[in-house]
């Protein structure tokens, strides 16, 4: 637990500098990260596939960023017929890689769109995701550890519990309600952050439990090891991923 939380501070104090700065070196953190995820969805499936795939895998992400949000549906439906094509005319590419690398991409270039859209509105929105994300598990592990008895998914994470899961939900839910009507009432309207305020928190878990079925699935413990004891960068932001496509697409819906 302490290694975690050094790990946490030392997060914070390197991706906090680039979110209040802005500009490029913020698009340089965030590239940066991008790289690294690229590398880890493709150590997935390591040794079958050959070392260039980590470079088509950023060229994929990379490209939703340059998708104007009403050609999002066509971008999708290329990216299918790219994975069934490397599917069909790739020997070593099978359908049940085509399935995880399409989930995996849609997941991150939506999520490359959510980040990019929500700091046109400034940092403290981008914060404001962050700040709902980390406190459902936060508090999750909190409540977990002190009143939980009955277990929220055994199979895919056997620490997790009912208990837990409803305390993050609750307390995330209060503070991201706090945090968007003193600082955000201005940007948004109200009925967005409502709904995102008290969706943020269900989805944060759900991205969490969702990574967590891919890693049982392949049989491994972490994506990367470039945090100690917080794994890889997609151990580390992947219900803050789910988040960032969650609210894009509220946003896209509401706004």
């Amino acid at each position: 637990m302490k290694q975690k939380v050094i790990t946490g501070a030392i997060l914070a104090f390197t991706l906090g500098p680039a979110l209040y700065l802005g500009g490029w070196i913020f698009i340089a953190v965030v590239l940066l990260f991008l790289v690294i995820g690229s590398k880890e969805i493709a150590s997935i499936f390591e040794p079958r596939w050959p070392k260039w795939m980590m470079f088509f895998i950023l060229a994929l992400i990379i490209s939703f960023y340059f998708v104007p949000t009403n050609f999002l549906f066509v971008a999708v439906m290329a990216l299918l017929f790219i994975i069934f094509a490397l599917t069909i005319f790739v020997e070593w590419f099978d359908v049940h890689d085509g399935a995880m690398l399409f989930i995996l991409l849609i997941i991150v270039g939506l999520s490359v769109n959510g980040i990019f859209e929500v700091f046109e509105y400034g940092s403290l929105a981008i914060l404001y995701i962050a700040v709902s994300t980390y406190m459902t598990d936060t508090m999750a592990y909190f409540v977990g550890v002190k009143f939980g008895k009955h277990k929220l998914a055994p199979t895919v994470s056997p620490k997790k519990t009912i208990e837990g899961a409803v305390g993050g939900w609750v307390f995330s839910s209060l503070v991201s309600l706090v945090y968007a009507n003193v600082l955000l009432a201005n940007k948004f309207d109200m009925s967005l952050l409502i709904t995102a305020s008290l969706l943020m928190p269900l989805v944060a878990q759900l991205g969490d439990l969702s990574f967590s079925a891919i890693k049982r699935h392949y049989n491994i413990k972490d994506f990367g090891t470039i945090f100690p004891e917080h794994g890889g960068v997609l151990d580390r932001i992947d219900s803050l991923l789910f988040n960032f496509m969650f609210f894009f697409v509220l946003m896209t819906v509401m706004v």
